[in-house]
Parts: C-alpha cells; structure tokens; sequence
C-alpha cells in the first residue's frame, strides 16, 4: 500500500525539482487550484513541503511541466472516492475542476501508479528522477490484471479550451442578474435525485445556488459533478460570472490563492425578490 504521501514534480527549463508532503495529497490540490504561477511560488511557503532528493512510494503526485503546460496527475488525492452514499467525485470531475485555473494547460490524470507516472512523464522529456524504490517492471491494469503496454492505458487527458476561459468574478451581481437569479432549479437538466437534494436543503433558485457557502452545498451532499455541471450552465447558458463552488477546503484555498471572497454577493435586492418569486 503506497504511503500518505505526496510528491510534486516540478519541470522547467529542462531541470526538474521534488518537492514531498506527508499526506494524503489534498494539500496539492488546495495548491494546484491556485494556477501554474500560485505553485511555482508558494509550495516551500506552505506548511508542511519540503524539497526532497528523490520521488517516494505514494499515494498521489502531480508534476507540473512549465515548459510545455501539462499538469500531470497520479493517485485518488485523497479526493476521488465513492462514499457509502454513492457520491463520488470522479477523475473527469477534478480534472474538468482544474481547468478553469490552468487556461491554456492539458491536464492528465491516472488514479493507479502515482510515482511511475511522474517517473514516466519526465523521462519522455529526457530527464531521469531519482525515487526511493526502482519503478516497477511489469505494470498491471488495475481491473482486468492485465499487463499494461503503456501507462497511457489508464490515463485520461483533458485540454483546455475556451469553454473553460474565466474573467475574475465580481465582488457582487448587479440587479441585472434578476432574471437568471430567479431561474428554479427544477427546470434546469438535473436528475431527480439532484432536483430532490436542492430542493431538501433549501436551494429553489438558481440564485439560492450562487449564493450557498462552500458549508451549504457540502451539508446538502451536492457531488462535485453536479456542481460543475450548474455553475458551467451559470456561466455559459447564464452569463453569470461565478466560479464553482468547491468543497469547503477548496473553495478555502481559491480565496487564499486569488483573493476573492466566495461565494460572491448576490443583489441587495435579492431576499425581496426570492420571496415575491416563492409567492
């Protein structure tokens, strides 16, 4: 079983740096969602990094290639799980999560062989990353047992396109928002099930959405999936320039990373306008 441990691999310039944290790797994501320049610059000021000589046994790594803008990740993060209740925040889920702060980056992901895909990653690019065990020989698919040819089997890559393109976003909507605000969740391409978990912790409106703390949204259970599907309607369908409400240690490290104050404000007006809407 591969250590709480997570490596960072960092390539530039053609030289890389390793940097490790003894966790379970959430720590990187709450630097990685900060963007390609938020890492570079904050990973040996935040608690707990450390420069390392070698890549270890682990349960996730990420490694950032500046030189040709691809963010490549290994392991679950201590993130990507089915819970007992069936949420589950899938590999498409935290790659598509990213995106939005990675503009122009392709980012990869493979939940099995987190050292090994680091490894593999820099050695395409010519460079050879010293670790605390040889890399294994014979990789298997993690399902069907199979010999793998190649790491590229199980890894699943994402480019960034403009769908993903994000203006900072407002420290407050303007009234011209009223009729977005007032759209009901049930009448947007939700299923049942969402519908009914809206509904059951309060959220009616789109505006009750925009307007839920990171707390609120993760007490109503609402995965990571149907969030990035609604605020990417917001934004796209909408025009409302809100950035999608994470879980509560994600969304803690975007105000920290980009200064913004989450979730942005609704109109003065919006209480009034909710409860002419509910009638």
């Amino acid at each position: 079983m591969p250590k709480r441990i997570t490596n960072v691999v960092i390539l530039k310039g053609g030289k890389a740096e390793i940097f490790r944290y003894g966790h379970d790797g959430r720590q990187a994501l709450e630097l990685l969602v900060g963007g390609p320049g938020y890492i570079d610059s904050k990973i040996l000021e935040t608690r707990g990094w450390r420069a390392s000589e070698a890549l270890e046994d682990v349960r996730s790594s990420a490694c950032v290639d500046y030189d040709r803008k691809e963010l490549v990740l290994g392991g679950d993060f201590g993130f990507i799980r089915a819970d007992p209740e069936g949420v589950f925040v899938s590999e498409w889920d935290l790659c598509h999560m990213l995106l939005l702060y990675w503009p122009g980056w392709t980012v990869s992901h493979a939940e099995y062989h987190a050292m090994e895909l680091a490894l593999t990653h820099a050695q395409k690019r010519g460079l050879e990353l010293p670790s605390t065990r040889p890399p294994v020989e014979e990789l298997r698919h993690p399902v069907s047992r199979d010999s793998l040819v190649s790491l590229d089997e199980i890894t699943f890559r994402y480019p960034w396109s403009e769908d993903y393109k994000f203006t900072p976003p407002p420290a407050r909507l303007s009234e011209d928002c009223r009729d977005a605000l007032l759209i009901r969740i049930k009448s947007l391409r939700l299923s049942e099930m969402e519908v009914s978990r809206c509904f059951h912790a309060g959220l009616h409106f789109v505006g009750d959405v925009v307007g839920a703390t990171a707390a609120e949204l993760d007490a109503s259970r609402m995965d990571l999936s149907t969030r990035n599907m609604l605020f990417k309607h917001f934004r796209r369908e909408l025009k409302l320039n809100v950035p999608t409400t994470l879980p509560v240690f994600l969304d803690n490290a975007i105000q920290r990373a980009h200064g913004w104050e989450l979730p942005v404000k609704l109109p003065m007006e919006w209480k009034d306008w909710r409860r002419q809407a509910l009638g």
